[in-house]
């Protein structure tokens, strides 16, 4: 398992997720052991880190390609998200510098 710690910046104030799915168009990962590490207002709002588990295989097939969709639900509400181009750089260089010499 890997440990993959994210932060959600949201006009609504997330202190807890049930699940959470994470998509590249070729694998598709998800879990339920989401735990909130902190929230604090934000200019957009507020911005909720959490931390959550993933199988380290599937980690490391997400990081071939940058554009994730990542779906967060809680309770009755769905929340989806795709990365920015500063994301997507900081995701490419994470597979070149970690994850392509595994």
């Amino acid at each position: 398992m890997s440990t993959l710690n994210f932060t959600v910046i949201n006009d609504v104030l997330l202190k807890s997720l049930d699940s959470l799915t994470i998509s590249n168009g070729q694998h598709l990962t998800s879990s339920k052991n989401i735990v909130l590490l902190f929230s604090e207002r934000a200019k957009a709002g507020f911005s909720s880190r959490f931390s959550a588990n993933i199988p380290s295989n599937e980690l490391q097939k997400l990081f071939n390609a940058p554009n994730w969709k990542v779906i967060l639900y809680q309770g009755n509400s769905k929340f989806e998200f795709t990365p920015t181009n500063a994301t997507h750089k900081k995701i490419n260089r994470l597979n070149y510098n970690i994850f392509s010499i595994l």
